[in-house]
């Protein structure tokens, strides 16, 4: 999206097409995509300032496009009701990923920060040619927002990063004296290089994305319950309803889609019949607490996969109970099935 809004030629009818395919894959992939929508309005923003009417009715036709791109999916608007639940949700209480960046990443944000007011005082340009030339409010609206955002949540320093890169790259190029030297020439391109280099390896952890799916089961790396799921694959009478721990919940959706699992990561937002998060729910359960057993009783649940070890585990292996059994174990997980499952 940064991308297409920086090239004035993307602005334009013959692009709709495209605008359309970009928005109805993003959807379909990731609820991100709202970010896209926020940015095409930064832009709109821009637009309407500077009272660029030509440009600005063509930005409410793309946003109108990819509006109606994401409505093309599953759930269709109800979509949106996902999103909004995510904005207020307290995440940062439940899942790891949505927690303020921690110490180690105060350099880099803070380099972020300050790069842009410093080249900005650098240059000592006038305004008026930053706004015009170089997309000022609309990089300044972005970069602001994933700020905000990575400083609530380390899942979006990645957003911030990107922002940064575009953000620096348009300010960086401008210069008040002609360049002489290949090296001013080339500082810009080499800084932004570099810049998305330390931010894909610091954030992104490119080597785990070099795992082949053939491979994923033989990585020790890698910790999900493959021997449990092939087991279950080849019961396929066995473990209807799956009280599964929370991080292999794709997974398992993914390797074993006629069985119903208890929970995933789309899930913690979602409201549930006790009033709360399924993922508190889930480690209350995991947990062992004070009737955690009547409590897979009303989800049904007639089969545990779980993790080696954990309460849950341990309660049933040292204090048997004689609705469950174990029919499952390996190194990492196990599997706990209940003696008289529910019929439904």
């Amino acid at each position: 999206v940064y991308f297409l809004l920086l090239r004035k030629k993307s602005l334009s009818f013959s692009f709709l097409p495209l605008w359309f395919l970009l928005f109805f894959l993003w959807a379909n992939l990731h609820g991100a995509f709202i970010f896209g929508l926020l940015l095409l309005s930064f832009y709109t923003l821009e637009q309407l300032f500077l009272k660029n009417t030509r440009q600005r009715n063509m930005l409410f036709l793309i946003i109108f496009t990819c509006f109606i791109a994401t409505l093309l999916n599953p759930f269709g608007l109800k979509i949106y009701v996902e999103i909004f639940r995510h904005s207020w949700y307290p995440l940062n209480q439940l899942i790891a990923e949505w927690v303020p960046p921690n110490r180690h990443f105060f350099p880099l944000i803070l380099a972020l920060i300050i790069a842009p007011p410093l080249i900005l005082l650098q240059k000592n340009e006038k305004p008026g040619k930053t706004l015009h030339q170089k997309n000022f409010i609309f990089l300044t609206l972005s970069w602001l927002f994933f700020l905000t955002l990575s400083l609530k949540a380390r899942r979006h320093l990645p957003f911030l990063g990107l922002s940064s890169i575009y953000f620096l790259n348009q300010l960086l190029p401008i210069s008040p004296v002609k360049t002489t030297t290949k090296l001013n020439q080339f500082s810009p391109l080499l800084i932004s290089s570099g810049l998305l280099l330390f931010i894909f390896w610091k954030l992104l952890h490119l080597s785990s994305l070099s795992v082949s799916w053939n491979d994923l089961c033989q990585n020790p790396k890698t910790n999900f319950p493959c021997q449990a799921a092939n087991y279950l694959d080849q019961n396929p009478s066995t473990c209807k309803n799956i009280f599964n721990t929370y991080e292999w919940g794709g997974y398992l959706a993914w390797q074993l889609p006629t069985r119903k699992t208890f929970i995933d990561g789309r899930m913690p937002a979602w409201p549930n019949s006790e009033n709360q998060s399924p993922y508190t729910t889930f480690l209350e359960i995991i947990q062992a607490r004070p009737a955690w057993d009547k409590r897979l009783e009303n989800y049904q649940a007639d089969c545990l996969l779980i993790s080696s070890g954990t309460f849950l585990d341990l309660e049933l292996s040292e204090h048997p109970h004689p609705n469950w059994t174990k029919i499952f174990a390996d190194h990492h997980s196990v599997i706990w099935q209940k003696a008289n499952p529910p019929s439904n």
